[in-house]
Parts: C-alpha cells; sequence; structure tokens
C-alpha cells in the first residue's frame, strides 16, 4: 500500500513537472514570436554627399511604427519598407533580421540634380528619376541652379514627358554627371519658350544657349570656347557667347 502512494506521488510529481516545462516553454515560444529586435544597423547610402536623412530620424521611423517581429516576419519587415519610403528623400529602402536579432536597414536616399525656384517663390529640386521633389530642412544640395519665368513649367502635371520636358532634363543631366561642366555651370536661366542664358562659376561672359534642343552640340561648343579661344583672348574679352545658332560660336 505503501509503495503504491509512493507511486501515486512520484507521477502526480511528473505530470506537474511536464505541465511545468510545457508552460514554461510556450512562453518562451511566445515570448520569441513577439520579440522586438535586439538592436538596430542602420546604413544610409550616399551619406557623406547628401544629408536628407539620418540615422536617428530613421530609428525614430521604424520605433513610431510599433511593429513586432514575430512568425509573419516577412510581413513586418515590408510593412517596415513601406513605412520607410513614404518619408521625403528616402528613394529606397531594404530591411531585414540578421542571425543575432538585429534589424539591419539600408536607406537609399533621392539625388537631386538641380534646384528649381519660380518667381513667385516656389522651390523644389529635380531627382534622377525625373521627379520634382520638396526641399529639406536638414539640408541644402549644391546643385545647378534653374530660375526665370519658363521654369513654371516643371511644376506643370507631365511636362518632364514632354518632348521639352524631357530635353530639359537630359541637358540638366548632363551637366550633373559631367565633373567639368558640374562644378563650371552654376545657373540656367529660362524664359517662357524655354530659351537659356547659362551663368558660370568662372567668367563674366553671357552665354546664351538657346533651348535644350541639340544640347550635345552646344555644349561641345561651349568646350570649345573655353579650350581654344579663351588661350588666345583670355577671360572676359568677350561679354556675350551665342551657341543657338549652327555650325556657329558667335562671340561679342
Amino acid at each position: 500500500m505503501e509503495n503504491k502512494k509512493i507511486y501515486i506521488k512520484g507521477a502526480a510529481l511528473s505530470l506537474m513537472l511536464l505541465i511545468m516545462v510545457g508552460i514554461g516553454g510556450y512562453a518562451l515560444y511566445e515570448k520569441k514570436e513577439t520579440a522586438q529586435a535586439v538592436g538596430m544597423i542602420i546604413n544610409i547610402e550616399n551619406k557623406h554627399e547628401s544629408h536628407f536623412i539620418n540615422d536617428s530620424e530613421v530609428r525614430e521611423i521604424i520605433q513610431q511604427t510599433g511593429l513586432k517581429l514575430n512568425k509573419d516576419n516577412a510581413l513586418s519587415l515590408k510593412a517596415l519598407e513601406d513605412k520607410l519610403i513614404e518619408v521625403d528623400f528616402i528613394k529606397r529602402a531594404e530591411v531585414a533580421q540578421d542571425l543575432k536579432g538585429n534589424l539591419v536597414v539600408d536607406v537609399y536616399q533621392d539625388r537631386p540634380i538641380a534646384r528649381v525656384v519660380a518667381q513667385n517663390g516656389r522651390s523644389a529640386y529635380i531627382n534622377q528619376e525625373k521627379e520634382i521633389i520638396p526641399l529639406s530642412s536638414n539640408y541644402t544640395a549644391r546643385v545647378l541652379l534653374l530660375t526665370g519665368r519658363g521654369v513654371e513649367h516643371f511644376f506643370e502635371e507631365n511636362f518632364m514627358q514632354t518632348p521639352a520636358g524631357q530635353q530639359l532634363f537630359e541637358l540638366v543631366s548632363a551637366i550633373y554627371e559631367d565633373e567639368f561642366w558640374r562644378l563650371q555651370i552654376a545657373h540656367l536661366e529660362l524664359d517662357n519658350q524655354l530659351n537659356m542664358k547659362v551663368f558660370t562659376q568662372v567668367g563674366k561672359e553671357l552665354i546664351e544657349f538657346g533651348t535644350a534642343e541639340d544640347y550635345q552640340t552646344k555644349l561641345h561648343k561651349l568646350k570649345v570656347f573655353y579650350e581654344q579661344i579663351i588661350p588666345k583672348k583670355g577671360w572676359n574679352y568677350y561679354k556675350t557667347i551665342k551657341l543657338q545658332y549652327k555650325d556657329q560660336i558667335i562671340c561679342k
């Protein structure tokens, strides 16, 4: 009889241990499913060239979402990516979790290639995707400046998809991508017909460019002026340089 009592007590104790282990395992499982990332590793592409967004702002955006990583981890990460790309100046975001549980966030910033300033004071950037994006309170990009009556067209819907808009964008891109032109050409002033005056960093000559049509030839003529005429005549010898006429450079 005594042996039977000991057996029953032993069985009961084993059952309690199994229940406790089960509860503990379930609690650990639940904790794992709802655990937040241990830390956050933030990588901002082009960080040292543009400062539109910083690490602390990215961290704050993610923390404000209140999202937790669980068994549907991929869905939570996608929601974080979607939230980040809603922010101005974030072109793309990739979020993952490493083996240590850290949240790894890769942020790709917009790259403005020009700034548009309208006569009514409205101002914005043009990015590499032909989009008009707002200015930043954090940082002012040192890029080509576009002013004059003609820049109002940039704020018209679908202007960048028109032939004139496409030509202008290609000209601005060519200036941005070429180191010589990016350093030399500081400002384009556009009239209503999109004829341009070019203002440069070096030299006081007024450069009449015409429209952006056949801009490659016009830039080539301007390069000829710098390489062949300036060495002979010197800087500021001419007041006006006209590039809009076919097969000629007119210097006055």
